[in-house]
């Protein structure tokens, strides 16, 4: 055999035998299997018109499958429920008494589920796990046909990644395939990102929402289940960190001794451990299983055809009527198409971000590239719509407050993610939409600048396969209005730009860099540090082998004191090193800081001495619009929780 040859039957037994390991990897234990098969019938049996009452902890136990009409409430729903759970608790109770003889048909069967042989005791506990697990067969089956749209955009992300393509089945715990789903506890999006945990991995402000973005949103589940896979060494902790958190799942295996899936989902008692976090990866396998064998369980299915939107990378900030005039798109189709930006773009109170990735409906001749070239220099903005704000003061509320910024009370809604617009209070700082002043200024402004530059914009046209780019070419800028010729600027050019890849390379500094994040994140002589934003007391005791409690104790703090930034807190350094606290310390933040620079651009410095009545939040929040870790990162070795007016502090100016 040809040395070529043998080398490409190797590579195959490779991508072979890797393969392989990672299908060992994802096998469900077999003492798990009674959980998987509860969650099948829950994903492909059990209508979203029924409900299982079950055992929380023993899923082979089952007592009743429980119709809820569709002609009721989800009030009148919920009640039957309820009144079924009760139901059994009830019965439970009473056979827990030693009651054997003249026995219910209820009775009956639950004494059959238990085994004739089965003590009072395990029966009281019984008792206290009735729970009600609403079936899910009729999402998981829309599911399915809607995932057609995404899944082969999801399996070319996750190969890239180095994340199981099984993982692929995952939206269908998570929301059923619907990038619009909305959890009441806070998560959104097709993978169900918390805001927490999100502001790692993608943009969350009040301008956009990328946890909406199905594409931005298989990326960051990408980066952050290949993150947990790191962190806990194996897939079914990493999947289950999806849930638990990467943090836990490591304090779990701690515990345990072990990182066996199937011992921690019997055995852990952690806190926070409850039934979605032990059940997340049985969970997951059904969810594998059915959508595998989709057609044994729901017939013959017709999938939707890949996304065929066309998406647009803008150059520069845009108003949105820029946008509905050179694409001939109304806002409406506008905001269907991309459901990541917030109600304060759509009202025209901000623009849509430069960077942004905009998605277009297809059309017969649509030829974005032309249509974006010839948008004039002017009608592009250099920045974003400043925040203006407004202190509420007693006895007013929105309807008073709107007319008087020439706003809507529904824009004050929207700006300030108000949930009930009859809840101001008096002191609450309120941000304000810009008005026709402001507006017109910043596009004289514009205007000025605008011979200066001529943005790019960057288009992609996503084949049906949903793996590559189709080349456009670039076209001659499209001649303004006759009206304005001689004042703009030479309209932007057209390139094209590959299909969005995984992972997004963070865009160069320039000017004064920060200082060394070694620097900035030491750990003292005396073992102590100051505790910056976006660290916790569980990310330490995990940077340190070390129980969240332990730590508490070694700093004298109560059982359930918590940490503020700017304290300072004294390092147990037995379990690990000093330099290898410092390592995961700093590749902490050198994530926080890669996904700043993602979207931001730093264009140099600029000094502030301290005013009497100023903080360093308030002057990076709140007048700089910096996060403070990039403030602190620029100004070493000052405690910026103790500045005093007179101190000359460093500025990053940041474009955004």
């Amino acid at each position: 055999m040809k040395p070529t040859g043998l080398r490409n039957v190797l590579l195959i037994l490779l991508l072979a035998a890797a393969q392989v390991a990672v299908a060992l990897e994802l096998q469900r234990p077999p003492g798990l299997e009674p959980d998987v098969e509860f969650w099948r019938r829950v994903f492909a049996e059990v209508s979203n018109h029924e409900g299982l009452v079950h055992d929380n902890e023993r899923l082979d136990v089952v007592y009743e499958v429980v119709r809820l009409p569709a002609n009721h409430t989800n009030a009148q729903r919920r009640q039957i429920a309820e009144a079924a759970t009760r139901k059994y608790a009830r019965l439970l109770a009473g056979l827990s008494t030693g009651k054997r003889t003249g026995l219910s048909a209820d009775e009956q069967r639950i004494i059959a589920l238990w085994g004739t042989g089965v003590d009072n005791r395990t029966l009281a506990e019984a008792g206290g796990r009735v729970r009600f697990q609403l079936g899910q067969a009729d999402r998981f089956r829309a599911g399915l046909i809607r995932s057609g749209l995404w899944e082969r955009f999801i399996e070319r992300t996750l190969v890239d990644a180095g994340v199981p393509v099984e993982l692929l089945a995952l939206p269908h715990v998570e929301s059923g395939f619907d990038p619009g789903a909305r959890s009441h506890v806070g998560a959104a999006g097709l993978w169900q990102f918390m805001p927490g945990t999100a502001k790692d991995y993608m943009r969350l402000d009040a301008v956009v929402d990328e946890r909406m973005d199905p594409y931005r949103a298989t990326e960051s589940a990408a980066r952050l289940l290949q993150h947990n896979f790191g962190v806990t060494g194996s897939w079914p902790t990493a999947i289950t960190a999806y849930n638990h958190g990467a943090g836990g799942m490591r304090q779990a295996i701690r515990q345990m001794g072990t990182d066996d899936i199937e011992t921690i989902v019997r055995k852990y008692r952690g806190r926070a451990f409850g039934f979605a976090s032990r059940n997340f990866y049985v969970s997951f396998l059904a969810a594998a299983d059915v959508r595998a064998n989709a057609e044994r369980y729901f017939g013959k299915l017709e999938r939707e055809a890949t996304d065929p939107s066309i998406m647009v990378q803008l150059p520069d900030y845009a108003p949105v009527e820029a946008l509905e005039e050179a694409l001939a798109v109304d806002r409406t189709t506008l905001a269907r198409y991309n459901p990541s930006l917030r109600s304060p773009v759509w009202e025209g109170g901000k623009h849509i971000p430069r960077g942004h990735r905009l998605y277009l409906p297809p059309r017969p001749g649509l030829d974005p590239v032309a249509l974006l070239s010839a948008i004039p220099a002017q009608r592009w903005a250099r920045s974003q719509v400043a925040d203006q704000y407004h202190v509420v003061r007693p006895g007013e509320s929105l309807s008073t407050i709107a007319p008087r910024y020439g706003a809507r009370v529904a824009d004050l809604v929207a700006l300030n993610g108000l949930r009930n617009p009859n809840s101001v209070r008096a002191g609450q700082r309120l941000v304000l939409p810009d008005n026709a002043a402001t507006r017109s200024a910043e596009r004289a402004v514009a205007n000025a600048a605008a011979a200066a530059r001529a943005p790019v914009v960057a288009v992609r046209l996503v084949t049906e396969d949903g793996r590559s780019s189709v080349p456009v070419a670039a076209v001659p800028a499209a001649p303004a209005a006759a009206a304005v010729a001689a004042t703009t600027a030479p309209a932007p050019v057209a390139a094209a730009v590959p299909a969005p890849t995984p992972t997004r390379a963070p865009l160069p500094a320039p000017g004064p860099a920060p200082a060394d994040l070694a620097v900035v994140y030491a750990v003292g002589p005396d073992n102590s540090i100051r505790v910056s934003e976006g660290e916790s007391l569980a990310l330490y005791a995990d940077w340190l082998g070390v129980g969240i409690d332990a730590l508490r104790r070694h700093n004298g703090m109560g059982a359930n004191s918590g940490i503020r930034v700017g304290a300072v807190l004294e390092l147990p350094l037995t379990k690990v090193s000093r330099a290898a606290f410092e390592s995961r310390r700093m590749e902490h933040h050198r994530k926080i800081r890669d996904a700043y620079l993602a979207r931001h651009r730093i264009e140099g410095t600029q000094a502030h001495r301290v005013r009497p009545g100023e903080s360093a939040w308030f002057l990076a929040e709140r007048r700089y619009r910096i996060p403070v870790w990039l403030l602190r990162e620029y100004n070493p070795g000052l405690d910026l929780a103790a500045v005093q007016p007179g101190t000359q502090l460093v500025i990053p100016r940041v474009s955004r």
